[in-house]
């Protein structure tokens, strides 16, 4: 299983810049991944304790695990579509949003 530190909104900038943001206080594990073609889906679980801040939540120092999914098509060497897939509203009832 391979482990790295980053937080679910920048996966999308991940797949477009073809790199992989650090953060503190979030790893992300990679669970499965399949190429298909020009397509790349890959399954992760996301960890953490929640000491940043999350788009619309300040930090509340829980801890969470949350799955997800990204799928990237590529064209001539180029991304051209890009999907993220994860429960918004599991990651606000681990962290006590209202």
């Amino acid at each position: 299983m391979q482990e790295e530190e980053t937080t679910i909104p920048q996966m999308v900038d991940e797949v477009r810049a073809g790199k992989m943001p650090r953060r503190q206080f979030m790893k992300r594990h990679v669970v499965n991944r399949v190429v298909h073609g020009n397509q790349v889906s890959v399954e992760w679980i996301a960890t953490g304790t929640h000491s940043g801040d999350f788009p619309g939540l300040a930090a509340t120092g829980r801890s969470f695990s949350i799955p997800g999914v990204t799928v990237v098509v590529r064209h001539n060497g180029k991304i051209t579509r890009e999907s993220i897939y994860y429960d918004v509203a599991e990651v606000h009832r681990q962290l006590g949003a209202n």
